[in-house]
């Protein structure tokens, strides 16, 4: 079970369910100030994995980069969320100098790191001569970053030594203390807070973006591709967060929601559930059950972002609503002696709930409404 983000009243603290990787790329995002900028997202050339999920991105961090694209000339970034030892480094600069050797102009590279870690920086530790020798002396193969880079220089020091040199003059070491925070201060403006009568607003609008990039990122990802986007397509979405998420309707749409709420029945957290059960019984088949329990985590984060917004009574009028469409639907089912778990949720989900706004908020309601612990309008497809 994976649920991309809780809302609560602390605002800023519920980004924290992204992976640190998808942020510093938002980060950097907002910096794209030109058109014909573009920022991209990828893999490195000797990396390969199967199917990969957000919780994987920081374990793996090693082996993504970012490039903010500029004209002629890039700027390499290169996060990372763990420990930095001198292995890493140096696998890093590594990587650097194949990127410093290519037909590429790069006119920054970037180390980037939090401060939890403590880290220092590392990446100059090792001289340039001692590399040298190390690289001279490997036995890896040349599909290692080490054996290309091996390949490539031969016995060429000096030619070695000025990639060497001219990749410390345009390093760049930034630590940050609260990523959450810079991303809020860079997207102020961009994602109109002061727009907005709620700031709560804004940090959907936030968490927005960060799930559109995400559910991008790694779509490319698990088909080998890149993901890139420019300037004009950055200010695009920025336009469509802000006219989709607003004071009146403070939703993420349904689409994206759904790519990042990864749902496992075998997971004992989701079995386990009261809603999960109820489904079962309705002899649904296992992707069936696993979009209506999507539906029923849609509405239940559309639930807390309007709680939070002390939107109570719109609450209250989609769930009366919901369980009288449940009642009159089982009255009518046992009239026509026609009543089973399936029919119940069938013709339940599909009465009309004018307060709801849309129809995965519709069918999430009456999913909810069967969880345990809901009081008086639970549901219950099958009778316990």
């Amino acid at each position: 079970m994976s649920i991309v983000f809780e809302p609560d009243k602390s605002g800023i603290n519920s980004l924290g369910g992204f992976s640190y990787q998808i942020k510093v790329f938002v980060y950097y995002l907002s910096l794209l100030k030109e058109e014909g900028m573009q920022l991209e997202f990828e893999s490195f050339d000797d990396v390969s994995f199967s199917k990969i999920n957000a919780e994987k991105l920081d374990e793996k961090s090693e082996n993504f980069k970012s490039t903010i694209v500029k004209n002629d000339s890039i700027i390499a970034i290169q996060v990372k969320r763990t420990d930095i030892t001198n292995e890493t480094a140096r696998q890093t600069l590594l990587n650097w100098f194949l990127l410093e050797a290519s037909q590429i102009e790069v006119s920054r590279y970037i180390l980037f790191t939090d401060a939890i870690y403590n880290n220092e920086d590392k990446m100059f530790d090792i001289s340039c001569e001692d590399l040298f020798a190390l690289v001279k002396a490997t036995d890896k193969s040349t599909k290692s970053t080490i054996g290309k880079v091996k390949k490539y220089f031969k016995d060429d020091y000096e030619s070695f030594k000025n990639i060497y040199e001219s990749i410390e003059s345009k390093y760049k070491f930034k630590v940050t203390s609260d990523l959450d925070e810079e991303i809020a201060k860079a997207y102020s403006v961009l994602l109109r807070k002061k727009g907005v009568s709620n700031e709560i607003i804004f940090f959907q609008r936030i968490k927005a973006l960060l799930e559109k990039i995400t559910s991008n990122i790694l779509e490319k990802i698990n088909t080998k591709d890149s993901f890139s986007i420019t300037h004009d397509g950055f200010m695009k979405l920025i336009e469509h967060i802000c006219k989709e998420i607003s004071d009146d309707n403070p939703i993420l749409d349904y689409m994206s929601f759904r790519r990042m709420c990864s749902i496992d029945v075998n997971d004992l957290a989701i079995s386990n559930l009261r809603e999960f059960k109820q489904l079962k019984s309705c002899e649904l088949t296992i992707p069936l059950i696993e979009a209506h329990l999507t539906y029923g985590f849609y509405y239940e984060h559309y639930r807390l972002t309007n709680s939070e917004l002390n939107k109570i009574i719109k609450i209250d009028n989609i769930e009366i609503t919901a369980f009288d469409n449940y009642n009159e639907e089982i009255f009518a089912l046992q009239r026509s002696k026609n009543d089973n778990p399936y029919n119940r949720l069938e013709r339940t989900k599909n009465r009309m709930n004018s307060y709801a706004d849309n129809e995965q908020i519709k069918y999430g309601v009456v999913i909810y409404l069967t969880k345990d612990n809901i009081g008086d309008k639970q549901i219950s497809w099958e009778e316990e």
